[in-house]
């Protein structure tokens, strides 16, 4: 198993490198995607992520989403605009983001910049992962509650 560096990663990369990658963001039966945010922000893995969830996305299908940020540099800037235009691309895909931050407040600061200027009114920022979870369970009874 390929341990993922804290560095950015590029096309030079290996197979197993970039399978690495790919595996951070998973799916869970019941419709809840994983982001795992790579330690040092690259626009070559977002290609990678891209592979991946046109890999286990479902046509029309909506997902609630984690997107884990703990243990995150701070992203360039290159890479905050890419990630910009990727996360404005692909939210409608998802009812709710929860972003895990952590307990770092930077973080959170930081998490909220990058959020607003997405333009996103599907997300919430959570410190930890069951905090993360507990808001797409809630954002999921709402909704049904709302369609009954």
């Amino acid at each position: 198993m390929v341990k993922i560096e804290a560095r950015a990663y590029g096309p030079d990369s290996t197979e197993e490198e970039k399978q690495a990658i790919r595996d951070r963001i998973r799916i869970r039966p019941d419709g809840i995607v994983h982001w795992d945010e790579m330690p040092v922000g690259g626009i070559y893995h977002l290609t990678l992520f891209d592979e991946q969830f046109s890999r286990l996305l479902e046509p029309g299908r909506q997902y609630g989403m984690i997107v884990n940020l703990t243990g995150v540099g701070r992203p360039n800037a290159a890479y905050r605009d890419a990630l910009r235009d990727y996360m404005t691309s692909i939210h409608d895909r998802f009812y709710h983001i929860a972003i895990v931050t952590g307990k770092g407040p930077l973080i959170n600061l930081s998490a909220k910049i990058v959020v607003s200027i997405w333009n996103l009114w599907n997300f919430s920022l959570e410190t930890t992962y069951q905090d993360a979870e507990d808001k797409l369970e809630h954002v999921l009874r709402k909704q049904a509650s709302v369609a009954q």
